[in-house]
C-alpha cells in the first residue's frame, strides 16, 4: 500500500481514538462487575481484590500491546482489529479515501475467513 496522506492519517488516528474509547468503556464495566460481585464481607476482601488486580493487569497488558509504540506503519491494522473486535463499526470508515476504505473492507474480510475474529 502507498504511503498514506495527511487526510488519511488524521483520520485513522481519530478512529483510533474512538475504539480506545470504547475499549476502555469495556474494561471499565468488567472492573465494575469485579466489584459488583464482592459482597463486601472482609472475609471475601483478600479474594476480590486479587481478583480485581488481576483482570485490571490483565486489561492492562492488552491497551499496553494494542496501543503502545504505535506509528503510521501500525494505524491500518490498529483500525482492522478495532473493526474485528466491534470497538469501531465499518460505517465509521466514511472519512478515509476510498482506496484506503476499500483496503482496510478487504483486510476485515480476509482476516474474518481466515478465523481471526
Amino acid at each position: 500500500m502507498k504511503e498514506l496522506s495527511k487526510k488519511d492519517k488524521k483520520a485513522l488516528c481519530e478512529l483510533i481514538s474512538i475504539g480506545m474509547k470504547v475499549e476502555f468503556q469495556r474494561g471499565m464495566n468488567q472492573l465494575k462487575e469485579v466489584m459488583m460481585q464482592w459482597d463486601g464481607k472482609l472475609e471475601n476482601a483478600q479474594e476480590s481484590y486479587y481478583t480485581l488486580f488481576t483482570a485490571l493487569k490483565d486489561f492492562d497488558k492488552k491497551i499496553a500491546w494494542r496501543y503502545n509504540r504505535l506509528s503510521d506503519s501500525g494505524y491500518v491494522d490498529l483500525v482492522v482489529i478495532q473493526i474485528l473486535d466491534k470497538l469501531l463499526d465499518v460505517s465509521e470508515l466514511d472519512a478515509l479515501s476510498v482506496e484506503l476504505k476499500e483496503n482496510i473492507l478487504r483486510s476485515v474480510e480476509f482476516r474474518k475467513q481466515i478465523g481471526f475474529e
